[in-house]
């Protein structure tokens, strides 16, 4: 019994290095989304930034200053197809992690919250 007990804290043990490493979240991975923000003007004195986009991979980082109460966040292919949409929160301060589901391509990110919004675009590479 000591052994299996021993045997499976290992192997989640292995499951969790091998997920941070594959992941590859450190800093110097992360690429800026350009985004187009005209729209994201602050309408309270609690809103007053709009949030930053970083990409690694298929993972789309959201960051804000403040917290973003109902974010729809929508990945759309270059036609314009919806291939993902999701009503997030993004707590103030901590960064959100937006995994993309879709194969390698160049998708468009939108962010919208009320009637502001935010687009860029990135690349899902091989």
């Amino acid at each position: 019994m000591r052994h299996i007990k021993l045997s499976l804290i290992l192997f989640v043990g292995f499951l969790l290095v091998a997920n941070m490493n594959a992941s590859g979240d450190t800093p110097s991975n992360k690429q800026p989304v350009p985004v187009n923000s005209n729209n994201w003007h602050p309408i309270t004195r609690s809103l007053s930034s709009q949030p930053e986009l970083y990409q690694n991979g298929d993972t789309i980082f959201i960051d804000s200053e403040c917290t973003l109460y109902n974010l729809n966040v929508t990945i759309e292919d270059l036609s314009n197809n919806i291939i993902q949409s999701s009503t997030i929160t993004v707590l103030g301060g901590e960064e959100y992690s937006y995994i993309v589901y879709a194969n390698p391509d160049t998708y468009k990110v939108t962010l919208t919250q009320g009637s502001k919004y935010l687009y860029g675009y990135f690349t899902i590479e091989e």
